[in-house]
């Protein structure tokens, strides 16, 4: 059977993780070329059988210049999204923790009510604070007045992703949905994330960087169900990030997951919580 594969988790822009990186990374945002990123990326996606996807920033990108960088990578990806909205029908925007509540909060208000994104999302990590920075209370309180969604990366080898940030503000704000992005990216995070999302239903559960021991979509779904699971791939263009996403595979062949539920994780899920069409 063919699926329908819509892939959630795209970055634009350039990172380093500590090996890789770009000659013109130094040049920043201002130089990124959306017509050739697009050439770039859908060549990959076709290769790998994905339909659409949804974007968002690299959060590695630089601010010298503070709120205006931030306002301008938001403005890229809307720009992306609007351009070529038949292949990414769903865009994210950031705000910076350390930029301040209030400036935060209006940028949130600019993404969804002017920009026309889908939701916001954080890699804190790479922000400078934990995921329950007490500036998240004021950001989130805004998500949920907007009801859009929440997009946290909780990767396994930060500290300042750890899990029971997340719990914080789930509980804190239990009506705001949330996507935790890297939920699957280590034994041990993975089955952090699966007993919090037993208790709290408003979680939902990115499958980027999945560990590849374990059968653990397959696990998850027996606990949990497929209708809280988003299929993801952390794709970079500017280095990519890998050959092949192995977690697309794993979800194909997998014997025990049923029809239903890889369209699910593929297709249907996304496009229930981002309101497509």
């Amino acid at each position: 059977m063919e699926y329908e594969i819509l892939d959630i988790h795209q970055h634009i822009g350039a990172v380093d993780v500590g090996v890789l990186g770009t000659e013109n990374e130094e040049e920043g945002i201002a130089k990124f070329e959306i017509e050739e990123d697009y050439k770039k990326r859908t060549r990959m996606m076709d290769s790998y059988g994905i339909k659409c996807a949804a974007i968002m920033p690299s959060l590695h990108y630089l601010r010298p210049r503070g709120q205006d960088d931030t306002k301008d990578v938001n403005n890229i990806i809307a720009s992306y999204k609007s351009r070529y909205s038949s292949r990414f029908p769903i865009g994210f925007g950031t705000v910076e923790p350390l930029h301040g509540e209030k400036l935060g909060v209006q940028e949130i208000e600019r993404i969804v009510s002017e920009l026309q994104m889908n939701g916001i999302v954080w890699h804190h990590r790479m922000q400078g604070t934990h995921i329950s920075d007490r500036r998240m209370f004021g950001f989130l309180k805004k998500v949920e007045e907007l009801k859009t969604v929440a997009l946290i990366h909780v990767f396994a080898e930060s500290t300042f992703e750890a899990p029971w940030g997340l719990e914080v503000l789930a509980d804190r704000f239990r009506d705001v949905s949330f996507v935790a992005i890297n939920a699957f990216s280590g034994a041990t995070r993975s089955r952090e994330m699966l007993s919090i999302a037993k208790r709290y239903p408003n979680i939902f559960l990115e499958t980027c960087g999945l560990f590849p021991l374990g059968r653990l979509v397959d696990d998850f779904v027996e606990k949990i169900g497929s209708q809280r699971i988003l299929f993801g791939t952390d794709l970079y263009v500017d280095p990519p990030m890998y050959n092949y996403p192995h977690v697309l595979q794993e979800i194909l062949a997998s014997p025990s997951l049923t029809e239903q539920d890889k369209q699910n994780i593929f297709w249907n899920n996304a496009r229930r919580l981002f309101k497509l069409g």
